[in-house]
């Protein structure tokens, strides 16, 4: 008899604790999935982020580069239409010159004579 109340004890404890331990192994699991969830999230949210700012990137990137590129436009043609003044002042320059050089010599011939 009092082998069956020992038996009938220790099955109890063991009982007992089994359910207890599936108890705190199923509510570790419940904390682990819920800390798992918010861990995709996080990870979602800095993607999204990290994309946010790659395409920022992009467009400044290329704002930058038409910048360079209506700049350096805007350079070459103000430098060609100064090298065209140039030219153009230099050659009037020449004529007028020429003509100076032509009368000069025209005064010589008549001196001359």
């Amino acid at each position: 008899m009092i082998q069956i109340i020992i038996i009938t004890t220790l099955v109890s404890v063991i009982s007992t604790l089994m359910v207890s331990y599936l108890t705190w192994f199923i509510i570790g699991v419940y904390k682990l999935k819920k800390q798992v969830k918010n861990n995709k999230e996080d990870i979602e949210n800095i993607f999204n982020s990290l994309t946010s700012l790659s395409n920022e990137l992009v467009e400044k990137e290329l704002s930058l580069e038409k910048m360079i590129v209506d700049n350096t436009n805007y350079l070459s043609t103000s430098i060609n239409e100064c090298g065209n003044n140039l030219s153009t002042y230099d050659s009037e320059l020449h004529r007028e010159l020429d003509k100076r050089f032509d009368k000069v010599y025209q005064q010589i011939g008549q001196q001359k004579q």
